[in-house]
């Protein structure tokens, strides 16, 4: 039986093992870490539960192909019964506390477009079109026999979609008079993300295809293990791989930085690219890879993140987003501040009391910012502490009954994220494309080694758990052709798993 070793045990690399697996592979995952999930993380601190991943997973919908994906890597179970029906992805919140949401209901949302502007039917009537054009192109609209656009129907729609190509999330919300609307449209994303980005967003969350996992990041990552070891495939915690060794353009083995060399047949590597690329791998990133990091159409961010408690109850349920003004804007380098709130797990909390984040979107610089006080353990602290005390005296005088009621949790930065997936400024996420930018992909394939593949959440912009779930497959399934020769078949989705 040859052996498959996985470099990575996050969502793509337990993705690639379990796939691995279910083609008849012995496969083996190098995670550098105790536990497994990379991203997909959570952690107790003081009785509380902090979730850092999950805010909403694209696959819910039944009709989905993600869906499917899901079911084979045991995160969604049979019908779906381990899924919340989430009813808001999120709302936008004014100075006067006026709020805007994004319903699971396309109906639903726009009424509430209508709500705040009957004058801009014209343009709520364009977006909405636009909507419902993506969702057939996803798969998850129209009726129920319906569902999506054939290949010759899709290229018949794409002139219908190419003036969102050009567009900036702020072209789209100019079209609107409303001052609610164009800050609804630009708050979760930012002005400068592509409009196809957004356009996306509203199509799967009104099309039920963005709920909740119950459990959230941690129950994610338990069952994604737990599909990996009961499908006999064996997991290496705390095994930093040193070294892909390659002879003669084909992988023969692993070497862990304790030296253990571990031979193999083939090696689907899922770490951070810029930890991979001429470090552990003697290769050159793919080319589309490396053409996004290079163009301006292309950037990075990261986020600067608390988590804090509340003596009493919260004035916002879901995700409430509202813009930063004045010397809060100015400290914290942010335009908007996310809060998320978790009602709906009641187990995060001690009974009585209540749980909610913060998330404050930081571009490159800032993010380095963190990464080089980290240098010094005790100025970064401080930083960070600094940070904090500004977020929460920004929340207490949005909400003032809460004030001297919050208490912080914990507090994280860019740095955490580099520090536990070597991302160089803390991207827990891939590229964010302005206008004039597709989500380029960049395959699986390692020019000049034959049985390598690379798989991550950079593979595809903008990345998360769905691109890495879906790469994971990708590269197990490119890794079953390179070995065909073997006379084996790769066990696609649609038939029963190997050994269940």
């Amino acid at each position: 039986m040859e052996t498959v070793i996985v470099i990575g045990g996050g969502v793509s690399g337990l993705s690639a093992g379990i796939y691995a697996q279910r083609a008849g592979y012995r496969s083996i995952v190098c995670e550098k870490h105790g536990i497994m999930g990379g991203n997909l993380s959570a952690w107790d601190r003081g009785g509380y539960h902090i979730d850092n991943c999950v805010h909403w997973l694209t696959g819910t919908n039944k009709n989905s192909q993600l869906y499917r994906v899901w079911q084979d890597l045991g995160v969604i179970d049979g019908g779906g019964e381990n899924l919340y029906d989430t009813p808001v992805l999120y709302s936008y919140e004014d100075e006067a506390g006026e709020r805007m949401s994004l319903y699971n209901d396309l109906a639903k949302t726009r009424n509430e477009f209508y709500r705040f502007s009957v004058c801009d039917d014209k343009a709520i009537s364009y977006f909405f079109d636009g909507v419902s054009i993506m969702q057939k192109f996803m798969g998850v609209g129209g009726e129920k026999n319906d569902q999506g656009y054939t290949f010759l129907q899709k290229a018949a729609k794409l002139p219908a979609l190419y003036p969102y190509y050009k567009m900036s999330v702020k072209d789209l919300a100019d079209k609107f008079s409303s001052r609610m609307i164009k800050g609804f449209l630009t708050s979760l994303l930012g002005g400068e993300f592509s409009s196809l980005a957004l356009l996306a967003v509203f199509a799967t969350f009104t099309a039920k295809n963005g709920q909740l996992i119950k459990g959230g990041s941690s129950e994610m990552a338990a069952r994604l293990t737990q599909k990996y070891v009961d499908l006999g495939g064996k997991i290496y915690a705390k095994a930093e791989v040193a070294s892909v060794d390659i002879k003669d353009g084909v992988a023969v083995s692993v070497t862990i930085n304790d030296g253990e060399v571990i031979p193999c047949d083939a090696v689907i590597v899922t770490a951070d690219p810029e930890c991979v690329f001429g470090k552990i791998l003697q290769a050159k990133m793919p080319y589309a890879l490396a053409r996004q990091y290079k163009s301006e159409k292309y950037s990075v961010f990261s986020a600067f993140q608390c988590a804090f408690s509340s003596d009493v109850p919260l004035p916002f349920c879901g995700d409430v987003i509202f813009d930063l003004k004045g010397a809060a804007k100015s400290v914290l380098c942010g335009d908007r501040m996310i809060l998320r709130e978790f009602s709906h797990e009641k187990g995060f909390a001690p009974q009585g009391k209540y749980l909610f984040q913060s998330m404050i979107f930081v571009n490159e610089d800032v993010a380095r910012r963190f990464i080089n006080q980290k240098a010094d353990n005790s100025t970064y602290l401080a930083a960070k502490l600094y940070y904090a005390r500004v977020v929460r005296s920004v929340i207490e005088q949005k909400y003032t009954f809460l004030k001297d009621k919050i208490n912080l949790v914990d507090a994280w930065t860019p740095a955490t994220y580099r520090k536990f997936t070597g991302a160089p400024t803390g991207a827990f996420m891939s590229f964010k494309f302005k206008k004039g930018a597709l989500p380029m992909s960049a395959g699986v394939k390692i020019e000049g080694i034959k049985n390598v593949a690379y798989a991550s959440q950079w593979s595809r912009a903008p990345g998360g758990l769905p691109t890495a779930a879906l790469v994971g497959k990708e590269a197990a399934l490119y890794i079953d052709r390179r070995l065909r020769s073997k006379k084996k078949a790769f066990v696609g989705v649609k038939r029963e798993p190997v050994g269940v």
